[in-house]
């Protein structure tokens, strides 16, 4: 996997430190005599050069790259080793694809067989620029070959689903990402439809959806309602710093079904 820093310490040592208890928060040496506890604090380690071009002409919002598409980027940046080295993953409502296209071209030195998948609504105009956000970035020496885009739209979730539904099986799925796509009435009764296919599928996906939370508080709880309602719990993995209980903040979570979920670990990795 990637190699990954950690800011941690008072004073220096020359211990080789080479076991992580994520959990614990711990640090232990080869011998496993010492443990000291560490914090996550970000490197930066992972290019951000994808090009971010707004197309403001569109009828749906995938025409700029949205705060919480760059929250989620830090969270995987921070906490990709958790993921156990997915090999297939699925970005929902993609947009300008900055989010996918990040992560594609980070992750291709140390993992050049993981696909992402990128994806948007037929309609609208959304399909073609994402394409064209992946042709132009490809064609700026970007290492993006593993990136396809494909149309999944949520509508066809409106009545029972069947595979054609997704360009993708969940079987061959290890991820699926969403940042900022519940905005309205049909994320909020939609999305969770298409959550709960993807799961009951393959009990064993990461769903990780990073959201903008009080910036529509009426959307929030019908979200989070309909989540509910459909069998499925959600987590908080990441959040950036709470300065008050109704303030906008982006939030990280984990969805899987009830009582079947194993939930990351919490991670700071988005407070100051």
């Amino acid at each position: 996997g990637m190699t990954h820093l950690i800011s941690y310490v008072e004073g220096s040592s020359g211990t080789e430190w080479v076991f992580l208890d994520h959990k614990a928060h711990l640090l232990t040496d080869q011998y496993g005599h010492s443990k000291v506890p560490y914090s996550e604090k970000m490197t930066g380690l992972w290019r951000r050069d994808v090009l971010k071009d707004e197309c403001h002409g569109m009828t749906t919002t995938g025409g700029q790259t949205w705060s919480s598409s760059v929250a989620l980027c830090s969270y995987l940046e921070g906490c990709w080793p958790l993921l156990r080295c997915p090999s297939a993953l699925l970005e929902l409502g993609s947009g300008a694809g900055w989010l996918g296209m990040t992560l594609a071209r980070n992750i291709a030195d140390f993992a050049p067989g993981c696909s992402v998948c990128l994806t948007e609504q037929r309609g609208g105009g959304a399909l073609e620029w994402l394409q064209e956000n992946v042709a132009r970035n490809s064609a700026a020496g970007l290492p993006l070959s593993s990136v396809r885009t494909a149309a999944l739209d949520w509508s066809d979730w409106s009545e029972v689903p069947d595979t054609s539904c997704s360009p993708l099986r969940p079987s061959q799925l290890d991820v699926v990402l969403g940042a900022d796509i519940v905005y309205d009435e049909s994320g909020v009764t939609l999305l969770p439809r298409v959550l709960k296919w993807f799961l009951q599928e393959n009990p064993e996906l990461v769903v990780l959806y990073a959201h903008k939370l009080n910036r529509y508080p009426i959307i929030d709880r019908g979200f989070l309602d309909t989540l509910a309602e459909q069998g499925l719990s959600h987590r908080a993995v990441a959040e950036e710093e709470v300065k008050s209980a109704a303030s906008q903040r982006v939030v990280v979570w984990q969805i899987g079904l009830e009582e079947r979920t194993e939930f990351l670990p919490w991670s700071s990795v988005l407070c100051p």
